[in-house]
C-alpha cells in the first residue's frame, strides 16, 4: 500500500521507455532500493528503478492463447480486444495473449472512462511535457484533451481485489484485498491489505487500512471504538470488486453516495 491514501491504491502499470527513479534521496544502496522493491543497478552513479516491465495477468504461461498471428507487436497486441502483453523468455510462449482480467491502456480512448474520473500516470511530468509513447509503454492510455485532465492516464483495472467475501464482525466488517501485480507508483507497496469498517455510531463511520503482515505507525485518535455496531445507523455500506475493490457509503435517508 506504500505511504499514500487510499486513492493512491491506482497503480500504473507496463514497460515504460524511461527508467523512473524509485529512491530520489542521496546515498542509495542495493538493500535500501530492494526493500522498496525495485530494481537496483550498481555504476557511476548507482541506479534505482521501478519494475515497469512486471506481468499484470495472473495465467500461466503454458496456457497462454495467442491473440496475434504472425508477428507480434505491443501496440497491435493492445489495439486488440480482451488481450495482454507480457514479455517472457520462454520459447514458443505467445507475447500477446487472451486475458480479458488486464487492461494495460493504449491509444484507443475509453469510451466508458468518465473525463473527471482520470487518474494522471505521468506525474512525474507535471503534464506540462507528457510523453505519448512512454504513456502507452507504461501501460496507460493516451487520449489527448483540452482540458486539464490528464491525457495519459491509468485505466480502471488498477488497484487491489478482494480475497473471499467480506467478513462480519461484532462492530461492522473485514475484508482482505490483495494488490494487482502492476508496476509500483510509490514503492514499499502492501500486497495485502486488510480493511476494517466499524459501524461506531448512528452518524459515525471508520474505514480502516491497514498492513496485515507489518506493523505500522498510526495516528492516535481519540474516538471511542465500542465492541459492538451502531443499531440504527444512518447510513450503509456497498462492497465492489469489479473492475477493482471499492466501498461505496451510501446516506440511508437520499440514496445518495457520500
Amino acid at each position: 500500500m506504500g505511504p499514500c491514501l487510499w486513492v493512491s491504491l491506482v497503480l500504473c502499470a507496463g514497460i515504460a521507455t524511461a527508467q523512473r527513479d524509485c529512491f530520489p534521496w542521496p546515498g542509495v544502496t542495493r538493500s535500501a532500493c530492494e526493500a522498496r522493491g525495485c530494481i537496483y543497478t550498481s555504476g557511476d552513479p548507482n541506479q534505482c528503478t521501478f519494475d515497469d516491465g512486471v506481468c499484470p495477468s495472473d495465467m500461466g504461461e503454458q496456457n497462454r492463447i495467442p491473440c496475434l498471428e504472425g508477428e507480434e507487436n505491443r501496440d497491435d497486441c493492445l489495439k486488440e480486444t480482451d488481450c495482454a502483453w507480457c514479455e517472457t523468455t520462454t520459447p514458443g510462449i505467445p507475447w500477446c495473449f487472451y486475458d480479458d482480467s488486464v487492461n494495460q491502456g493504449g491509444r484507443a480512448c475509453p469510451v466508458d472512462y468518465p473525463i473527471n474520473e482520470r487518474v494522471d500516470c505521468q506525474p512525474e511530468s507535471h503534464s506540462a511535457n507528457p510523453d505519448p509513447e512512454a504513456c502507452v509503454a507504461r501501460g496507460c492510455y493516451w487520449c489527448s484533451t483540452g482540458t486539464s485532465a490528464p491525457s495519459c492516464f491509468v485505466p480502471a483495472e488498477h488497484g487491489y481485489r478482494m480475497v473471499g467475501q467480506p467478513e462480519e464482525t461484532g462492530k461492522g466488517y473485514r475484508v482482505i484485498i490483495r494488490r494487482i501485480n502492476y508496476p509500483s507508483w510509490f514503492g514499499s507497496d502492501a500486497n495485502v491489505v486488510q480493511v476494517d469498517i466499524e459501524f461506531q455510531a448512528d452518524e459515525r463511520l471508520r474505514i480502516k487500512l491497514s498492513d496485515p503482515n507489518a506493523g505500522r505507525w498510526e495516528v492516535p485518535l481519540p474516538i471511542d471504538s465500542h465492541d459492538e455496531a451502531a443499531r440504527n445507523p444512518l447510513y450503509a455500506i456497498q462492497f465492489k470488486n469489479d473492475p477493482v475493490f471499492s466501498v461505496s457509503v451510501i446516506r440511508k435517508s437520499t440514496g445518495a453516495v457520500m
